[in-house]
């Protein structure tokens, strides 16, 4: 099966930040979870991965929640019992567990723009021995429909687990965010309709500097992410899609933190170190590998 992971972007900071988006309240690291079922989707509600996201998620990362069958009734005979030979006990070795397969797309951030590390994604692979990166299909100067045209791609990798990450770049281009939206639900239904389990990542927060420079749309770029996110996380929750805040992980009061960033839009290592903890927190408290 496979599974698909959305990145979504959510208005918040760290603990402790006044300028939380209302609807996102942060809560503690290991609140649990509380199943709610959406149309036969067996989902996951009011969990919170160690950067305050809010879990929205198929249970345990896309697994089966089919109960083990009920042993066998005992049968009635009158036939005496035949005895057989004690088998004698083996040890069997345990079996290798293959590495969950996953693939991303989105932007320059997924691409690694500007950064001379590894992008995100490797960085995650290479911290997770029960996963494995199949392809990266971060592309610069993607929009959410560049993204969705190039999904056929995605598909043929046969992955498990899917990543999304986009929409910033459409909003610099004054694309709307009801468009964003659509184009990130048909990714969706794409990947699940492939048998892949998806997770959102909510897109941080730009600087300030950025934010302003983007008025040509008719407001501040950072003020119509906070929209995009809000939209992306009530989408996520129909559609049965996990959500990564990565706000939580990049943002001070609002807007980038200057240490995690190269230009304010773009991670340096020490932003790709944070959006990789955070995917690795949600793979964990999710069961998307070991």
């Amino acid at each position: 099966m496979l599974v698909v992971a959305v990145l979504v972007i959510v208005e918040g900071g760290h603990p402790g930040d006044t300028d939380l988006h209302p609807s996102v309240p942060l809560a503690s690291s290991g609140d649990s979870f509380r199943a709610v079922d959406f149309g036969g989707r067996c989902v996951q509600r009011g969990a919170w991965d160690d950067f305050g996201v809010p879990g929205v998620a198929t249970t345990s990362c896309g697994a089966s929640t089919t109960p083990n069958p009920p042993a066998n009734p005992t049968a009635t005979t009158t036939a005496a019992p035949t005895a057989r030979p004690t088998a004698t006990p083996t040890t069997a070795s345990p079996a290798a567990v293959a590495p969950v397969t996953f693939v991303t797309i989105g932007d320059s951030i997924t691409a690694g723009y500007l950064n001379p590390g590894p992008a995100w994604p490797a960085a995650v692979d290479s911290a997770s021995p029960g996963a494995r990166l199949v392809y990266n299909a971060g592309v610069t100067g993607n929009t959410t429909a560049m993204m969705l045209r190039r999904m056929p791609k995605v598909y043929a990798q046969r992955a498990k687990l899917l990543f999304i990450l986009g929409g910033v770049n459409d909003l610099a281009a004054c694309i709307s965010v009801a468009t964003a939206v659509s184009n990130v639900r048909r990714m969706i239904a794409g990947a699940q309709a492939h048998g892949m389990t998806v997770v959102v990542l909510l897109m941080a927060h730009v600087s300030v500097k950025h934010s302003n420079s983007a008025r040509k749309c008719g407001s501040k770029i950072n003020s119509q992410i906070n929209s995009l996110d809000a939209a992306l996380v009530s989408m996520a929750v129909l559609k049965g899609v996990g959500v990564v805040d990565l706000r939580v992980a990049l943002d001070t009061r609002g807007a980038y933190t200057r240490a995690y960033s190269l230009d304010g839009l773009h991670p340096n290592q020490k932003g790709v170190a944070r959006i990789r903890d955070a995917v690795l927190a949600y793979a964990r408290n999710h069961g998307c590998w070991r």
